[in-house]
């Protein structure tokens, strides 16, 4: 008993220790640095990092410093600064307001600090251009942040929007600055993406983020300006926060991006069949079907504004659309839950069937899991979009094609009902088929691996 009680307190003993652990700066030779928890052995630092575990070398570091709270460093690094040394109090202000910080109070907290240092530099010298500018710049950035509204979007749901009819207009769709936003938030940096990316900055936005990391660590704004404009926007992310949008809103990718490209082709005409999704026969009907319409672009791979706005408001449809049972239709975080795939499914082989029609089973649009079509789906979901987690869109716009579920797309009696999919798990199901309702065994043909089994690459 006593050896027991033992082991409990030393695992609350290294439990302590873990969470006493500081985290560490170490500053290397060639100006890199890396934060983590440090260890020194024979062989040099152990720094364990957020991306795993990295062995420095003892000649490879400068210096190794303990990280401060925000507020801790800016009092530190005030206390240094005498009071008459406006070009200090001025460089102070600026760190303090190009911090990268994602709680909204925290940021604002810093920013005020960082105006007290910029109006303490106009009192040392009442004609510093520099120092009026950048009091300009964190009272925007103040404001902008005031106006944020801390509530998360709401989760869209059939009843949300009324849905349409008849010819769509223009103002119904996405509008450009959406779509952009969209790429914005859906880019992945690999080489293939790079060589087709365009970028369209704007209203001198280069200048504007090249003077934010002025005093920057390692910032070399001559070496900035020659790089391609993947590379810029790559670096601009990486180094502004996502509440930052009047440098994001000034940077559009005018190229269309991998996830929408495979969605015009081959998602889209997929969906499209006849008798499938997009069919005019249903969600694409003029009153749509099922909770939501999907639009039938004038040509899916077009680069007109209307057609980019079409195929984006279909996406959009698809990606925010969640059913009464909290089902998605694309779903990031277990793509084999999608109810794009499992609806498209023969109902023995899905574990959440699509409602009955009219009485009746939709015709599948794969024959099962191994089906091509099948595979491409899932593989759109799980590599081309952004995920498990869905990116922030920061969009102004709900398409307005999402409505409340017809009666005709309910089970028509209860025998139906009780038949229907609810998303009971395998276990459920299981229980069910081994009690003395003599409940009949699933179909041969049925698939019998986990629902969650990653299919093959097609």
């Amino acid at each position: 008993m006593l050896r027991y009680g033992w082991i409990i307190v030393l695992g609350c003993l290294l439990a302590a220790g873990i969470a006493w652990a500081e985290i560490k700066i170490v500053i290397l030779k060639d100006g890199g640095q890396l934060e983590g928890e440090v260890t020194e052995t024979e062989e040099g630092y152990q720094v364990l990092t957020r991306f795993g575990p990295r062995l420095i070398p003892h000649y490879k570091v400068k210096k190794i410093i303990t990280k401060l709270e925000p507020r801790e460093e800016f009092d530190q690094r005030r206390e240094q600064i005498k009071d008459d040394d406006a070009d200090g109090h001025l460089e102070l202000g600026r760190w303090a307001m190009m911090l990268k910080l994602s709680d909204k109070a925290l940021k604002k907290e810093m920013l005020e600090l960082a105006k007290q240092q910029f109006q303490h530099v106009l009192e040392l010298r009442d004609d510093d251009d520099q120092a009026k500018l950048l009091i300009r710049r964190v009272d925007g950035e103040l404001e902008r942040l005031s106006k944020i509204d801390d509530t998360p979007p709401p989760v869209v749901r059939p009843g949300a929007r009324p849905g349409g009819g008849g010819v769509v207009p223009p103002e119904s769709l996405v509008p450009m600055e959406g779509v952009f936003r969209i790429r914005l938030a859906e880019v992945r940096f690999d080489d293939a993406e790079r060589r087709k990316l365009r970028v369209r900055f704007r209203d001198d936005v280069l200048k504007r983020f090249a003077s934010m990391m002025e005093g920057v660590d390692n910032f070399d704004g001559k070496k900035f300006r020659r790089w391609k404009d993947a590379r810029k926007l790559q670096f601009i992310l990486d180094n502004i926060g996502r509440e930052n949008q009047s440098i994001r809103n000034d940077m559009q990718i005018t190229s269309e991006l991998k996830f929408m490209r495979d969605f015009q082709r081959p998602i889209w005409p997929m969906l499209q069949r006849a008798g499938s999704c997009a069919d005019t026969s249903c969600h694409a009907a003029a009153s749509g079907a099922g909770g939501f319409r999907l639009l039938i672009p004038r040509a899916v791979s077009s680069t007109d504004p209307i057609s980019v706005r079409t195929n984006y408001t279909n996406f959009l449809v698809l990606d925010l659309f969640v059913s009464a049972e909290d089902l998605r239709l694309i779903d990031r975080n277990r793509p084999v839950e999608s109810l794009i795939l499992q609806y498209g499914l023969p109902p023995e082989k899905a574990r959440f069937k699509h409602p009955l029609v009219q009485g009746s089973a939709i015709r599948p649009i794969f024959s099962g899991k191994d089906d091509r079509g099948y595979k491409q789906i899932h593989t759109w979901i799980r590599s081309a979009l952004h995920g498990p987690v869905h990116p922030m869109y920061n969009l102004n716009y709900v398409p307005p094609f999402l409505s409340a579920p017809s009666d005709e797309d309910a089970p028509e009696s209860p025998e139906d009902a009780e038949g229907a999919d609810t998303g009971a798990s395998d276990a459920d199901a299981s229980e069910e088929g081994s009690s003395d309702s003599g409940a009949a065994p699933p179909a041969d043909d049925a698939e019998t691996g986990p629902d969650d089994a990653d299919p093959p690459a097609p």
